[in-house]
């Protein structure tokens, strides 16, 4: 607080003076507390403390409520929240302290290829990359699960998620579908089962999911034809 004085005098060597009085009151002590890292959409807690009951923070729907000293945020951004003070005097002085949330990115998770073809019963190999530690879910036909590079051995169309940890323990994920070629079925029938030596036998193609064809006589003679 200061008093302050103003002399003031006229040509004739009048003089008169007058003062005024400020007094300056205590604001609160506020203090929004350290600024905290979490992961993207994981939830940190604030510490705020206030020398006032009179306090909140400014309004914002990330914190799980605002007239109180220890919200918790759920944020995917980094972003700054305020922590308001005020006096309970008449006097209402105010102080405004604010704390920075910071998020850290998930990890580049990658399972590789989008999508893969196997023949049935076969396998391939899957390579993860990206992160600290990885998990395959679901973990039943592979090789390793908690590996970056596994191998898949499915009955079936299977789509594996990676699931990857950094050094902060933030969480990435990406998947892979294997698809399954179901297997070409073998068949055919013939016109005679015995016949004179030189007579001609046909052969009726009855096979499925073939794209090409070999046949072997048993005499030396093949054909690469659909129907021989």
């Amino acid at each position: 607080s200061t008093k302050y004085f103003v002399t003031v005098s006229s040509i004739y060597g009048c003089v008169a003076i007058d003062s005024v009085y400020i007094t300056v009151n205590q604001s609160p002590g506020v203090d929004a507390g350290l600024n905290p890292s979490t992961c993207k959409g994981q939830p940190v807690n604030l510490y705020a403390a206030s020398s006032t009951s009179n306090y909140f923070w400014s309004a914002s729907p990330d914190l799980s409520c605002t007239n109180c000293l220890n919200p918790v945020v759920t944020t995917t951004i980094t972003k700054k929240y305020y922590f308001n003070g005020i006096d309970t005097s008449p006097n209402h002085c105010d102080v405004i302290d604010s704390v920075t949330v910071n998020i850290y990115p998930p990890p580049p998770a990658n399972a590789g290829t989008d999508s893969t073809i196997i023949c049935y019963k076969k396998s391939t190999t899957l390579i993860g990359q990206g992160g600290k530690t990885y998990s395959w879910s679901p973990a039943s036909d592979l090789s390793c699960p908690s590996c970056s590079i596994t191998t898949a051995s499915p009955s079936s169309q299977t789509t594996y998620v990676l699931t990857v940890t950094d050094q902060y323990d933030c969480l990435g994920s990406d998947s892979v579908t294997v698809f399954i070629e179901v297997p070409p079925t073998a068949d055919f029938s013939m016109q005679y089962y015995k016949i004179c030596q030189g007579k001609e036998v046909t052969f009726t193609n009855t096979s499925s999911g073939a794209d090409s064809y070999y046949w072997n006589f048993g005499d030396f003679a093949t054909a690469a034809r659909s129907v021989p």
